[in-house]
């Protein structure tokens, strides 16, 4: 149990890690899509890429419901957890200090990447190739996507069960919608806008740091 737990802390650090910088965003989403694609015809998975003219439309409701669900996660946690939750939110943005426009654009197509490998090989394997039932495997996909997003800091680790939760969305949308695709920008566009809203609650933490530094009250 202890390997295990350890293993899951080394693969998630490593995700975090490269989601920081351009110069390993861009390469690891290419590498991922790469492995995950060759995974798909190695094992014959019916993950399906095909466009179809409802693809945009889901999309978008897609993003609504995962936009809808952030929002209600968001203000359950701040009504119940007030300042602790602050605190750990707070924490989580500067996790991404180091992170720069190319960076966020290389870690949104990272997180389009890890839809070929976590509802495109690990939802389609479970359900196609061990003939798991829809939902099982759809959870299991979910776990593995929570797991692989557990931030290696005690403080950020509960934000690994808002990452098992959005693993259960994604693949929802993977499934309603019968394309990779429509996971894969829905993943894409939600993660480029919260890495922009991480970047703007950086910027508001430190303008009354700088202003204390300048010795006057920080810009309102």
């Amino acid at each position: 149990m202890a390997a295990r737990s350890l293993g899951v802390s080394c693969v998630s650090a490593v995700l975090f890690a490269l989601k920081r910088r351009a110069g390993t965003a861009l390469p690891a989403a290419l590498l991922v899509a790469a492995a995950a694609l060759g995974a798909i015809q190695l094992l014959a998975l019916p993950a399906s890429l095909r466009f179809h003219p409802q693809l945009l439309r889901d999309a978008a409701a897609g993003l609504g419901l995962v936009l809808a669900s952030d929002a209600l996660v968001h203000g359950l946690l701040l009504g119940l957890g007030r300042g602790r939750y602050r605190a750990r939110f707070r924490a989580f943005a500067e996790y991404f200090a180091g992170q720069r426009a190319a960076a966020v654009l290389g870690g949104a197509l990272l997180a389009s990447a890890e839809e070929l490998l976590f509802r495109g090989v690990v939802l389609e394997g479970l359900r196609s190739g061990a003939g798991l039932g829809t939902g099982p495997a759809l959870l299991l996909a979910a776990l593995a996507f929570g797991g692989a997003h557990a931030l290696p800091r005690s403080q950020l680790a509960p934000f690994a069960v808002w990452a098992v939760w959005e693993g259960v969305l994604l693949g929802a949308i993977y499934v309603a919608s019968g394309s990779l695709f429509c996971a894969m920008a829905v993943h894409a566009v939600h993660d480029l806008g919260g890495f922009v809203v991480l970047a703007a609650v950086r910027g508001r933490a430190a303008g009354p740091a700088a202003g204390a530094a300048a010795g006057g009250p920080a810009p309102g």
